[in-house]
Order: structure tokens, then C-alpha cells, then sequence
């Protein structure tokens, strides 16, 4: 399991909203069926294995083995990459987020967080780093709320390591993540993380410590 499975809570007012959340239900009944047939089930996280029995098991335990895998991330190569040359250069303090625009990633959360930094007058920059569906919408965010100057937008980097071995923190801001190889790279390159309570992260710096 390499996401962290949801339950949706949807209302139904009508026969158009009827429709979709019958055909989620007939999915994750499927989901189910077919889990079961399995004598395993391995977990990128405790934070998935939870989520699974809650959403697959209804929170009961079968006679299935469940199992936490963490993702594996080469060290050695992190090490190396960040060692190359930074292709950003901003003057500190510099947040930094290595991420996916699409709503779970929860981008539209660093925008709100650099208004209200901004408007009591801290001087700082943010780089996001990343593409994705909400690209243009995040793009417009940010000019309606003249932040050009505190946020900037990168883009795909094949090599964001550099950049967040420069920078001052990491940001995760996510609705809900599995896992995190970002934060692990950046907590093992020096940059402490700061993130949301969505699962895998929360894991990771074991409640704040790391």
C-alpha cells in the first residue's frame, strides 16, 4: 500500500451526487474482496496499516498478515546530489517544498501561511519546487496576493537536493501523505522539516522530535 486509503464522508442531496458516491462504495467493496484474497499485505507506513484496517478491515483484524515496509531512499546518492551545484540562490531565512500540485499536496497552504507572514512583516522567501494540475491555479494565487517577490515557482528540478540543503527548513504541507522520501532527504542533509499532521511525516519526526 503506497497511499494512505480515505473513507470520504459525501452527502447526498440529489441523484447527480447519488451517482458518484454509489460507484466509490461498489470500488472500495472491490478493494476490499480483492485484499482478502491476499495472505499479505505490506504498508509503506504505520500510518497506512492503520488507515488500511480502518478503511479495508472496518477496524477488525482478519487472519492476514499485515506488514510496515518503509520506502528505501540511497543515502549515499542524496549525500552526493546535494554536493552539486545550487541552481537557486535566495537570501535566508528560505522554505523550501519539494512536492506535487494537486489538492492532497495542500500547496494553496503555503500561500495563505506567506500572507499572513507577510503582513506582520517578516522578511523570508519560499522556492516550491514541483508541476502538477494546480500549477496555473497556485501561479494566480500568488499574483492576486502579490506574493512574486516572497514565492517563487521552479518548476520540475531533475535535482532539488542542492536547494534544499541550502535552504533553512522544508516545508510539507500536506492533507495526507503515506510516506515522505523529501523529508527523510532533507532531515538526513541537514535541514529541518517542518509539516502537517498527515500521516507517514508525522511518523517520521516521531511526533516533533526529528
Amino acid at each position: 500500500i503506497h497511499n494512505l486509503p480515505t473513507r470520504y464522508k459525501y452527502g447526498i442531496n440529489n441523484l447527480k451526487e447519488y451517482i458518484p458516491v454509489k460507484l466509490l462504495k461498489t470500488r472500495i467493496n472491490r478493494l476490499i474482496c480483492s485484499y482478502r484474497k491476499y495472505d499479505e499485505v505490506i504498508c509503506v507506513s504505520n500510518a497506512c496499516k492503520d488507515r488500511y484496517t480502518e478503511v479495508f478491515n472496518y477496524g477488525k483484524t482478519y487472519d492476514q498478515k499485515l506488514t510496515v515496509l518503509y520506502n528505501a531512499l540511497d543515502m549515499e546518492i542524496v549525500g552526493e546530489k546535494g554536493n552539486e551545484k545550487v541552481e537557486l540562490k535566495l537570501s535566508p531565512p528560505v522554505f523550501i517544498s519539494v512536492t506535487r500540485f494537486s489538492i492532497e499536496k495542500g500547496v494553496d497552504r503555503i500561500v495563505e501561511a506567506s500572507v499572513r507572514l507577510k503582513s506582520e512583516g517578516y522578511d523570508f522567501r519560499v522556492v516550491v519546487v514541483g508541476d502538477g494540475d494546480l500549477l496555473e491555479n497556485i501561479k494566480q494565487r500568488i499574483a492576486e496576493q502579490s506574493l512574486e517577490d516572497v514565492i517563487t515557482l521552479t518548476g520540475y528540478m531533475p535535482n532539488p537536493y542542492p536547494e534544499i540543503k541550502e535552504s533553512d527548513w522544508l516545508i510539507c504541507s500536506s492533507h495526507k501523505e503515506s510516506f515522505s522520501l523529501v523529508l527523510i532527504a532533507s532531515i538526513f542533509l541537514g535541514t529541518p522539516v517542518i509539516t502537517t499532521d498527515c500521516g507517514g511525516p508525522t511518523e517520521i519526526v516521531d511526533g516533533g522530535k526529528y
